[in-house]
């Protein structure tokens, strides 16, 4: 079993302007469906993820811990 997708994460804050980035991967295959890796830990930002393992990993909230503004999230996909 090998690792099917990856979706990086890349948080920035529109005030203080930190940026983070992160990585989920999906090791599941295509004779068992998806397994989406746990979510990523962000030091900068305190992040609400959705629920499923089985479906890709969103983002649905995400704050800077230093000033509270809610962060702008940009993602892109790679096999």
């Amino acid at each position: 079993m090998g690792i099917v997708d990856k979706k990086s994460y890349t948080l920035k804050c529109p005030n203080c302007q930190k940026v983070e980035n992160g990585l989920v991967v999906d090791k599941g295959s295509t004779w068992n469906g998806s397994s989406w890796s746990n979510r990523c830990n962000f030091q900068f930002f305190n992040v609400q993820w959705s629920d499923s393992d089985s479906m890709e990993p969103n983002i649905f909230n995400a704050s800077c811990v230093e000033c509270g503004s809610a962060a702008d999230v940009d993602y892109s996909y790679s096999l």
